[in-house]
């Protein structure tokens, strides 16, 4: 270009020449690690019921006894975790790779390395093009420059496939050692992960021996003794159909429409809790027959939500027309679905009115109104404690199925005198050992006859326990059993106090 005002010919060759000798020494930026070598072939539709340990062996016989030249590497990349698959027949083999097998022949950077190189590709991509197959199974091959991304990010869990590297090319071999280190970290913190895992599980193990040992010494019976073996709960048999379609769970959400195995679940919560609301309204007019009628029961739902407990039980006549149910949630958003669900059902509470359904913002340690009974569904963590706290301060029955243990604070440890005589120097250790429980209590979907199944079932039931025991006249566990409830964490029903449910 025509040089500037006040700037010489001189100048701007000084420039021109200082910036190519910057160019000249920039530095290049690294390659990743497939991406320096000079081509590779994927091969497709090998047998994933190989394990990738043998694929890399069986590929090289198979390619020799073809008379084929050998590779001088093998990639077989792993699949995700989470698509990973057992064989019929075969259950310890668990599927590790694609099916994928990336080949490399050569690969130097000299011309006649990169001949020869290219001739082998060319040799086997002209066999497996034609009509010949690998283990009696057609396959397909193409060129390709890298390795695709998805096959060479590494599997976060510490799985990964097979790399046979058989060249001693050392612009290669540095980018392989790099490789190969990776690996060995990445093994290094999954075996890591796993000792870890074993001595929790240990100490969960011993601490939960402790509060079995605890509980075998107790010279009195507040728990009833089937608590190892729980009975099933019983349904009250709800007419949905001549109850308003507002107050029917499987009404309210998409998630819980009717045949969903949540919805499911939410009716048979809802029916075993109108069957133990029958026991403690029989046991009520029998110990005080003064409440009915001249002074109306007042059932408390502590930690409500919208109303898929309270709204069916209030509609369904198992209690008398003038009870008033009151909901405790502290979520404004809740009560408000709840206000109007109730209203378009003429269930509201009016002024002036006995009975009906009254929404109450708030939390349930909070609550100093009157209370006869206390209900309690899915209430997470430490939420149920609070509504057991409530009915043992109004020396009120309670029904609860408790949920979320994991949310349990570890503080709290065990809330009954019986435990906490088992653990007089509740320190940090063993806070974190009875959290470790709690986390254990909230697991689902595990087989029961498993060691992590029976774990599970002993850390969800000990706590249960522990909070029965820490009531007033103490408490019964029962278990929903039907086919949706199997393997679900929020099946159990704690109901109390002990006299009411006995028979």
């Amino acid at each position: 270009p025509p040089p500037s005002e006040g700037m010489s010919g001189r100048m701007i060759l000084y420039l021109w020449l200082v910036t190519s000798l910057f160019r000249s020494v920039r530095p290049t930026a690294p390659q990743k690690n497939f991406d320096n070598l000079k081509g590779w072939i994927r091969i497709r539709n090998l047998d994933i019921r190989i394990p990738s340990a043998h694929l890399s062996t069986w590929l090289k016989n198979d390619i020799h006894s073809r008379q084929l030249p050998p590779p001088s590497q093998i990639h077989i990349p792993p699949p995700p975790l989470n698509q990973r698959r057992r064989f019929p027949g075969h259950p310890q083999h668990v599927q590790d790779h694609f099916g994928i097998a990336y080949l490399r022949f050569g690969g130097g950077e000299a011309k006649e390395e990169e001949r020869s190189a290219t001739a082998s590709r060319e040799a086997f991509l002209s066999y497996v093009k034609s009509p010949g197959s690998l283990n009696s199974r057609p396959l397909s091959a193409e060129y390709v420059d890298i390795i695709d991304e998805i096959h060479r990010t590494p599997d976060p869990h510490g799985f990964h496939g097979t790399q046979d590297h058989l060249s001693s090319d050392a612009s290669v071999g540095s980018g392989n050692a790099r490789e190969g280190g990776r690996l060995v970290d990445l093994e290094k913190r999954r075996v890591h992960r796993f000792n870890r895992r074993k001595r929790e599980n240990e100490r969960v193990d011993r601490f939960m021996e402790a509060l079995i040992t605890q509980l075998s010494r107790s010279d009195k019976l507040i728990v009833d003794d089937t608590w190892t073996d729980p009975p099933q709960a019983g349904r009250y048999p709800i007419k949905w159909s001549d109850i308003p379609p507002s107050t029917n769970p499987r009404l309210s959400s998409r998630r819980m429409s009717i045949g969903t195995p949540r919805g499911e679940r939410k009716i048979e919560s809802v029916e075993a809790f109108g069957w133990a609301l029958r026991k403690i309204r029989d046991y009520i007019t029998d110990r005080e027959p003064h409440i009915t009628p001249l002074q109306p029961l007042t059932v408390v739902d502590a930690g409500s939500g919208t109303g898929n407990l309270v709204l069916p039980l209030a509609a369904s006549g198992i209690l008398p027309k003038d009870t008033t149910w009151i909901a405790i949630d502290f979520k404004p958003n809740s009560i408000k679905i709840l206000n109007d669900r109730a209203n378009s059902s003429d269930l509201l509470k009016r002024d002036g009115e006995r009975g009906g359904v009254v929404g109450v913002v708030g939390r349930i340690e909070d609550y100093t109104g009157p209370c006869h009974v206390v209900l309690s569904l899915h209430a997470c963590g430490d939420a149920t404690d609070a509504a057991l706290d409530l009915a043992q301060k109004s020396n009120a029955p309670f029904i609860a199925s408790p949920c979320c243990l994991g949310k349990i604070s570890a503080e709290r440890g065990p809330r009954s005198e019986l435990f906490q005589k088992g653990f007089p120097d509740y320190n940090e250790e063993l806070q974190a050992d009875f959290s470790l429980m709690a986390r254990w209590g909230d697991s689902e979907g595990l087989e029961g006859g498993s060691e992590p199944g029976i774990r599970a079932r002993r850390a969800k039931r000990l706590i249960e326990v522990d909070r029965l025991a820490s009531v007033k006249g103490g408490g019964k566990l029962f278990e929903m059993l039907s086919e949706n409830m199997r393997g679900n964490a929020k099946r159990d029903l704690l109901v109390g106090p002990l006299d009411v449910f006995k028979s």
